[in-house]
């Protein structure tokens, strides 16, 4: 077990939190919907209808956070003699996409389903490219057998595969055999990766929005000899070659250290933890990838309570005695220049207010005329 450098006034304890993959020994399997219809993603609504104008609930997607899909009487129905996969719902966020819109891919791992038509159902103004269809490019799917879905559609057979995850983190071994589906179509041969990786989040776009400190972080880091890389400006490829080739990569807790299902199982993945709250995605792609990454406080709270959840923000990100001690561990420099306190937490009030500034007002005024 690697060693954990966690706070001693913890609210949750990463050490005894624990993934149970109940999945993890059913079968994939399909359902077969013939003169079915495809109802586009409308107001969050979507998914399959039968022949008879029933719809089927497994074509829905309640995810923790994430629940899309539902029933709405068309106003018009295309008609396509073609014979389709569903594979349910694109979200255009790189780790929604991991979690929560890959997981009926497991079927293009089965050869008798090659050559078929898929229907992803999405937003209308977004588009499948970049790192997203490069991912599905290496599962097998071209661009152009991708059917947009406008308006809804009937198809003379509609192949629906079953989650091969669930909303308590649980998977099948279907999960698994995606990303090693990938790791066997991508020839990374040609690529040279430092031994040493920060994969930084400073350059993602609107970040300073909800989060700061990590660039304090980061040059402490440079200085002990770790290439500086920020992933999204790179390929899939090279974002895969990283996690395959490097003996040790550190980066902040979020969809960054979710390339672990990619990862060789000599990789030393260490994550910066930027919130009390645990990341139960994260522990589950651990157990898919079976690497157990080493985790690091870095964060300050100065609200308690707060964030509510992962993707609320703000987050202070800030060295302390727990990297020191990893540094001591590690015999490298712990070089911390001496930051003024008093700005970080006026930044911090100012994106708290900004933010919760709204609900906070509602709900005061609430409580008051509840009482008056």
């Amino acid at each position: 077990m690697n060693k954990r450098y966690l706070y001693k006034n913890r609210k949750h304890d990463l050490a005894n939190t624990k993934i149970k993959n109940e999945l993890e020994n059913e079968s994939d399997s399909v359902i077969h919907v013939h003169q079915g219809v495809v109802l586009p993603l409308t107001n969050k609504l979507g998914g399959v209808r039968d022949a008879n104008g029933s719809f089927i609930p497994e074509s829905q997607y309640m995810g923790d956070w994430v629940k899309l899909g539902g029933d709405y009487t068309p106003y018009k129905i295309n008609i396509s003699n073609e014979q389709v996969i569903f594979l349910g719902f694109f979200l255009k966020h790189w780790g929604h996409f991991i979690i929560d819109a890959i997981g009926r891919l497991w079927i293009l791992c089965r050869e008798e389903y090659a050559g078929y038509k898929f229907v992803y159902l999405k937003e209308k103004a977004v588009s499948i490219d970049g790192t997203y269809e490069e991912f599905l490019n290496y599962l097998g799917i071209k661009k152009e057998q991708l059917i947009d879905i406008d308006v809804p559609t009937k198809f003379n057979n509609i192949i629906i595969p079953n989650l091969c995850t669930n909303n308590n983190y649980g998977f099948t071994n279907g999960y698994s055999q995606i990303f090693k589906r990938i790791l066997n179509n991508v020839n990374i041969d040609d690529i040279d990766i430092p031994s040493k990786i920060y994969l930084s989040r400073t350059k993602l776009k609107g970040i300073t929005k909800k989060e700061f400190g990590e660039k304090i972080i980061e040059d402490i880091f440079r200085d002990n000899g770790y290439e500086i890389i920020f992933p999204e400006e790179l390929s899939l490829k090279k974002q895969i070659a990283i996690f395959q080739k490097a003996e040790e990569i550190v980066c902040v807790n979020g969809s960054i250290p979710f390339g672990i299902v990619y990862a060789n199982s000599t990789l030393k993945l260490v994550v910066l933890n930027k919130m009390s709250l645990i990341h139960y995605n994260l522990l589950k792609l651990s157990a898919v990838a079976k690497i157990e990454p080493v985790y690091i406080d870095v964060y300050k709270e100065p609200v308690r309570y707060h964030p509510r959840y992962l993707g609320e923000g703000p987050f202070w990100i800030k060295p302390g005695y727990t990297l020191n001690l990893f540094f001591q561990d590690n015999h490298l420099i712990f070089n911390n220049k001496k930051t003024c306190e008093i700005k970080y937490y006026l930044k911090y009030y100012y994106l708290f207010f900004k933010n919760r500034g709204k609900s906070i007002i509602k709900t005061f005024f609430k409580s008051f005329y509840s009482h008056t």
